[in-house]
């Protein structure tokens, strides 16, 4: 066991460090009284972390859920071929516009809404 003062540790941290490693415990001093001690961190190994298994995944959903599965995907898919990106009536208004000279080049945004 070795003993040092708060002053050597801080200014001789290496070397209190170093200590550290080879005597395992060291007495810290002020005023020339123990006020503590040191010890060095015992490392705690984590246990390894569970990855994600799709085969146990699927095998807890049936077992969960039964045979019964979702597909979410095809309903979305659906929606969206009934819908159209843009109206009937506003192709009508874009393509009116455009018969009107309304839509040439270098109309601004301010232009078409007059």
């Amino acid at each position: 066991m070795k003993t040092m003062s708060v002053l050597e540790i801080d200014q001789h941290w290496p070397e209190a460090e170093k200590a550290l490693k080879t005597v395992g415990e060291i007495l810290v001093t002020r005023d020339g009284e123990t006020i503590g001690r040191l010890l060095p961190v015992e490392e705690v190994a984590a246990p390894p972390r569970k990855r994600f298994d799709v085969e146990e995944h699927r095998r807890w959903m049936k077992e969960t859920w039964g045979d019964e599965t979702f597909d979410t995907l095809t309903p979305l898919m659906e929606d969206r071929e009934d819908r159209n990106l843009i109206s009937e009536s506003a192709l009508a208004a874009l393509a009116a516009m455009h018969d009107e000279g309304d839509l040439a080049p270098g109309k601004s945004q301010a232009d078409l809404s007059r």
